[in-house]
């Protein structure tokens, strides 16, 4: 009866050991910080891109035109942007989804296109104050 008890006695231990790696390898592996892979662009190259982009939208939404011949004004206006910021538009992509899937990593690079929009605001308002 005495090694019966003491096999349960193992068999717990053995069991509670295990739960308690299973345990810390989940909370080791849950808090390892996610990394961005490098072909997916930093938060401050993908706002600034992404500010050049909404001001050339702007530019367009503001002129008469109907949708399909903005759409033909914008394409190569995007194409140009995307090569001054020497990306190619699968990196954006790729880019995009991946900030989709972690929105709080978008939340900041709205956050950061914000206030780069407001600032380039101010500055437009001081310059026409300075006229």
């Amino acid at each position: 009866m005495f090694n019966f008890e003491l096999s349960i006695n193992k068999m717990y231990f053995k069991i509670i050991v295990a739960s308690l790696l299973c345990l810390f390898t989940a909370t080791f592996v849950g808090c390892k910080k996610d990394q961005r892979p490098s072909d997916v662009l930093s938060k401050q190259e993908m706002s600034a891109i992404m500010v050049d982009i909404y001001l050339s939208e702007a530019r367009l939404n503001s002129l008469p035109l109907v949708r399909d011949s903005s759409l033909k004004l914008f394409l190569p206006k995007e194409a140009a942007i995307l090569a001054k910021w020497k990306v190619s538009d699968t990196v954006l992509k790729k880019s995009y989804a991946y900030y989709l899937e972690r929105p709080d990593d978008f939340n900041e690079v709205y956050d950061i296109i914000i206030d780069s929009l407001t600032v380039m605001e101010k500055r437009k308002a001081d310059q026409n104050l300075i006229k």
